[in-house]
């Protein structure tokens, strides 16, 4: 983060950049046996970073953004969402 990037959009780069790391530490737990309640945990997170990737998704498209202005916005890597 530069200098001359206004502190909002600072701290929304931040606030990404900390849900993207949450995500991908709850990616790497749900491989772990579920018995207990962190697996539980993860599997939650990743169901809300899916959540949060389609509202962009939507939020995106209805604007007209081309995937390279949602993907700046996603929190899971573009070719992880075509594996599905």
């Amino acid at each position: 983060m530069s200098g001359d990037v206004p502190e909002i959009q600072a701290l929304s780069e931040l606030e990404l950049q900390f849900e993207r790391e949450r995500y991908h530490r709850a990616a790497a737990m749900i491989r772990e046996p579920l018995f207990h309640l962190g697996g539980a945990l993860a599997f939650l997170l990743l169901l809300d970073a899916e959540v949060h990737d389609l509202a962009v998704i939507l939020e995106g498209h209805s604007l007209g953004l081309g995937q390279g202005e949602m993907a700046q916005h996603l929190l899971r890597p573009i070719e992880e969402m075509s594996r599905r």
